[in-house]
């Protein structure tokens, strides 16, 4: 949906933002804040190059994926785990491929030390802010196995943008006015409680608030 869309748009951003502002710590820790300035350009190129690999192995290695933004071990472990992948594809690329102009040994692992702990700090806020931000209010209509599931894994991952408002196991008179009342963003309905004629009515004429309804 077009929250988790939002905040995968965000994380990436952040990445790249980050990913550019290691390379220019790493250049005013090696040679000054002056020296970095005069050897910012030779750097550009090459550097494009390697951010670039740097985000398609994160992608490769599922870290926009919003579960990752979980304060687990797992997440982190798997952040420098693909950075370690990216530091080493990155070194044999510098030293075979003449096109890059330089061969930055000492630039090259002070970017490796700085983007991995920005990057970390940075998905650790992000995932605190994913987890308290206001979320797509989901109504849980019918009662079954994957739906039972489904309440108890969105509970899990809150920083997905998902909180169940609601659970009707079983569609009542009410209906209308349990969802309106919610301010719902999305009703989740099992296919048994769509052989119910009034849900079906119900949701329809809903449809023009907005509301988004998923068969599940």
């Amino acid at each position: 949906m077009r929250k988790s869309s939002s905040s995968l748009v965000i994380l990436l951003v952040g990445d790249i933002a980050l990913l550019w502002g290691s390379l220019a710590l790493s250049l005013a820790l090696r040679y000054g804040i002056s020296g970095a300035r005069g050897l910012w350009g030779i750097h550009v190129f090459p550097f494009t190059i390697v951010i670039t690999l740097w985000v398609c192995i994160f992608y490769i290695a599922r870290l926009y994926d919003l579960l990752q933004l979980a304060p687990k071990i797992e997440s982190v472990t798997r952040l420098w785990s693909a950075s370690m992948v990216a530091v080493a594809i990155a070194s044999v690329l510098f030293y075979t491929i003449p096109a890059l102009v330089i061969t930055p040994k000492i630039i090259l692992a002070l970017f490796a030390i700085i983007s991995t702990v920005l990057l970390t700090s940075w998905r650790y806020c992000m995932g605190i802010v994913a987890r308290k931000s206001k979320k797509i209010q989901v109504f849980l209509l019918g009662d079954s196995t994957e739906v039972n599931e489904l309440s108890a894994y969105i509970a899990r991952h809150p920083q997905l943008g998902y909180a169940i408002c609601a659970h009707e196991h079983t569609p009542t008179l009410s209906l209308p006015q349990n969802i309106t009342s919610k301010n719902i963003d999305l009703v989740v309905v099992t296919t048994q409680a769509l052989e119910h004629g009034a849900v079906v009515n119900t949701l329809f004429q809903l449809l023009p608030r907005g509301l988004l309804v998923m068969d599940f």
